[in-house]
């Protein structure tokens, strides 16, 4: 396994290097020893990423393209400073995201006044009478539903609903239920770029400041004044990002305050390009 997995050797290799150490055995056996009782190790993986997960309040999070099979597919990275946990989705959506701060359990859903106000933030267009019926649902009953039973429960009260619409409820319907969920550690805030799919999840959202500084970095200024600009603002960005590296190592309360100030002086700048 440390082989395979930690140095990248090839099956056909790892063959070899048994044979040349006295062991018969077949490549198939080979294969089974790599993919096969693989159980403890799985136990503990899911052991450490949910450690990780009660860790701290915040996890930082992204998502790589990766081929699976020769098909496209979603790499997840979600962590913080003591750990590091991958795991491979079919999509990168919201409720794939949800899955992996989950852990892979099986989803949840609640139609409640949380999953209400995240639809009136969806800004998703529904009408006078889907509202009225969502809002009468959510009245009847607060509790949290397996996939199966809400699906039928959305189908039997809202059997015309638009595919666009429908995923709004269920997306809202199933980040209600995660943060309600008292059997797993519930991520508070989220550290992340600007994507749709991280909206609601979390109560919190902190966007990543490599992110925030791409974008400037993209600009072609032709101008030497705006060059000038660019170059001085990108300074002055950066300056105050390794300050909140240094507050992060000895942070005080006036300190604080000033960084707090800093913030809205630096993303206030106008500079006329």
């Amino acid at each position: 396994l440390a082989l395979y997995f930690g140095m990248n050797t090839s099956e056909p290799k790892l063959l070899e290097f048994l044979t040349y150490a006295g062991i018969q055995i077949s490549d198939g056996e080979v294969s089974q020893l790599l993919i096969h009782e693989q159980e403890d190790f799985h136990a503990e993986k899911d052991a450490v990423y949910e450690a990780g997960l009660r860790s701290s309040p915040w996890q930082h999070t992204d998502d790589t393209a990766t081929r699976v099979n020769g098909q496209n597919q979603h790499c997840h990275i979600v962590c913080n400073p003591v750990y590091t946990a991958y795991q491979t989705r079919p999509t990168k959506e919201r409720l794939a995201v949800l899955d992996v701060l989950r852990n892979g359990r099986a989803r949840r859903f609640r139609l409640n006044a949380t999953a209400l106000r995240y639809l009136d933030l969806a800004g998703v267009p529904l009408s006078q009478a889907t509202h009225q019926r969502l809002q009468a649902w959510s009245a009847e009953t607060d509790v949290a539903m397996d996939e199966a039973t809400f699906e039928q429960a959305l189908a039997q009260r809202l059997p015309s609903l638009g595919v666009q619409a429908r995923k709004a409820i269920v997306d809202a319907a199933a980040v209600a239920a995660y943060q309600l969920e008292t059997d797993l550690p519930v991520v508070r805030a989220l550290v992340c770029d600007d994507a749709p799919q991280f909206n609601w999840l979390t109560r919190e959202r902190m966007l990543c400041w490599v992110h925030e500084g791409r974008p400037y970095k993209k600009l072609s200024p032709v101008v030497a004044v705006h060059q000038r600009h660019v170059a001085d603002f990108l300074r002055r960005f950066w300056a105050y990002y390794h300050e909140l590296l240094a507050y992060r190592q000895q942070p005080t309360p006036g300190e604080r305050a000033r960084l707090d100030a800093a913030f809205d002086t630096l993303f206030a700048t106008q500079t006329g390009y």
